[in-house]
């Protein structure tokens, strides 16, 4: 599994948005000039991060984004899984997957839903309040 630029991108939008929370709402432009991402782009990532609520969204003078809850309540895993649509190491745990016919008798299957396991609790185990207070470069 590798995460997309899309899903790399929403969590450092939700994380801009977090350092910025004084509960009004952020300009658009303010947030991708801070974090070098095309408007466009961004635009649709917030689309779709507002129509699961994970942000509020106003048009008009005074419009922008805000977080919905605070950053303590953000798992860094439900912004990825959002993003991305799956977490999914591989393709047979896809929740949109038919899976496979083989997965009665596989038995790399116990192997592959562990590393799911693994990939879901080690992101869900960090907030966006979590990565707020980590030392990194980006």
């Amino acid at each position: 599994m590798m995460i997309s630029t899309k899903g790399r991108y929403a969590l450092r939008v939700m994380l801009d948005l977090a350092d910025h929370n004084t509960g009004d709402y952020i300009p658009l432009k303010d947030i991708a000039r801070r974090q070098e991402i095309s408007v466009k782009y961004l635009e649709n990532i917030l689309a779709s991060l507002s129509r699961v609520d994970l942000v509020d969204a106003t048009r008009g003078k005074g419009g922008g984004y805000r977080l919905s809850k605070p950053p303590s309540e953000y798992p860094a895993g439900e912004i990825i899984r959002l993003a991305e649509g799956s977490l999914a190491s591989v393709a047979c745990l896809k929740g949109d997957s038919v899976g496979c016919e083989k997965a009665e008798h596989c038995r790399a299957l116990p192997l592959w839903q562990g590393l799911d396991k693994v990939i879901v609790e080690y992101l869900n185990s960090y907030t966006l309040a979590d990565l707020q207070n980590l030392e990194g470069t980006d």
